[in-house]
């Protein structure tokens, strides 16, 4: 089976447009792991600075 070359130019601005909204998502993946982080890293230390202070 043959694809008409319309459909593979048509598969190829879809895979752009896929990979420009994944690349797109991935960076917001990137900013919640980065706020994630951040949250814990705060809460540790924190903790860290509670417990110092209880001692």
């Amino acid at each position: 089976m043959i694809k008409p070359n319309n459909n593979l130019s048509q598969n190829a601005e879809f895979s752009i447009w896929y990979s420009g909204i994944f690349h797109r998502g991935n960076i917001v993946g990137r900013l919640k792991e980065l706020k994630i982080l951040t949250c814990v890293r705060l809460r540790r230390s924190l903790n860290e600075s509670h417990d110092l202070g209880s001692r």
